[in-house]
């Protein structure tokens, strides 16, 4: 029996679009679990700094004799 190219063809599509349908639910898969990955790690980070109170924000800076500032705690 002789396989004509139109079967080659056809199975080739098939193959390839399948692949490529898998590669792009890969990627897609992939983008959205970086994407919670650093929600969950900007959300962590933000959690677990000090927060300045609304006092702390209106204080003067300290002037050391170094010329660096520093906020009061």
């Amino acid at each position: 029996m002789m396989i004509s190219s139109h079967q080659i063809y056809g199975r080739l599509y098939r193959e390839t679009y399948l692949f490529s349908s898998s590669a792009w639910a890969l990627s897609l898969t992939s983008i959205l679990l970086s994407f919670v990955v650093v929600v969950l790690a900007e959300s962590n980070s933000v959690l677990h700094q000090p927060q300045l109170s609304e006092q702390d924000m209106h204080k003067p800076a300290r002037h050391h004799s170094d010329g660096k500032n520093c906020r009061l705690s």
